[in-house]
């Protein structure tokens, strides 16, 4: 017998059809799909506050500048040239420590620093051993050195009474040994020996400067006022007095005395 007849049946494509943008243009199709999906960005971080006006790098006396000018820009070698030890009288040991990093980043020079609590440290955090604790150690390890760099010794005045430092000091500058190995000695106030008074230079580091007690002044205020919870306002007559009776102390201390005298202010008036 013949088999049955089997009807073809026709299959109707009944989805619908697509926009001729998406088939013709595959980017945008893509571009559609992004469209949906809401950007996602990583949360800004806010800037960090500037520093206090005491922590801001200060700017070094002019005098001061012009040796490192003159070193950055003269070959002192080849012209034999007796580059000077640097003393600056200070009593802001920090700001001078902050200027003269920057000073010696700029010049390409490695960074030192010494005293006899905390030995010598190189950028003034990695200590180079305990032996050089003692002046004459560090000294001998500054002219070993065959890189170029900017030396600070603190307090440095005790150690001007040992005749063998002394003389270290004064061949180093007379075999212009200073050059290359560039060295600041600071004390709140340096006497010089004789023997050194050809050999070195002495500068007087600025304190902090009227426009500095002011900010300082803003600071503390706000700081008092946020601490109290109480308004603190002073008259410009105790002001300017509070600002001269700060002027030439460290920062630090200027802090201090402002920060007790408004205080005080505010329990008189509670």
């Amino acid at each position: 017998a013949d088999a049955p007849e089997v009807e073809a049946i026709e299959i109707v494509d009944q989805s619908p059809e697509p926009d001729a943008a998406s088939t013709d243009d595959p980017a945008a199709f893509f571009s559609d799909l992004s469209d949906d999906t809401p950007e996602v960005r990583p949360p800004v971080a806010p800037p960090p506050p500037p520093p206090p006006a005491a922590e801001q790098v200060q700017v070094m006396p002019s005098d001061l500048e012009d040796i490192f000018r003159i070193e950055a820009s003269l070959d002192v070698g080849r012209m034999k040239m007796q580059v000077p030890v640097i003393c600056l009288q200070t009593l802001e040991e920090k700001a001078a420590i902050r200027t003269l990093y920057q000073a010696a980043a700029s010049a390409q020079r490695d960074f030192y620093t010494w005293s006899a609590a905390r030995g010598l440290l190189k950028d003034n955090e990695q200590p180079m051993g305990e032996m050089y604790r003692e002046p004459l150690r560090a000294l001998e390890y500054v002219r070993r050195q065959k890189s170029r760099g900017l030396y600070l010794m603190a307090d440095f005045r005790a150690c001007l009474e040992d005749r063998t430092v002394v003389r270290t000091l004064r061949e180093m500058v007379m075999e212009q040994e200073t050059a290359h190995s560039m060295l600041v000695l600071t004390a709140p106030r340096l006497v010089l020996p004789p023997e050194l008074a050809s050999a070195c230079v002495i500068f007087d580091w600025p304190a902090t400067s009227g426009a500095d007690l002011a900010a300082l002044f803003e600071e503390v205020r706000a700081e008092v006022q946020s601490a109290t919870r109480a308004p603190v306002q002073l008259d410009a007559a105790s002001r300017d007095a509070l600002l001269a009776r700060a002027k030439g102390m460290p920062a630090g201390r200027a802090r201090f005395e402002m920060a007790r005298a408004l205080m005080a202010l505010v329990k008189k008036a509670s």
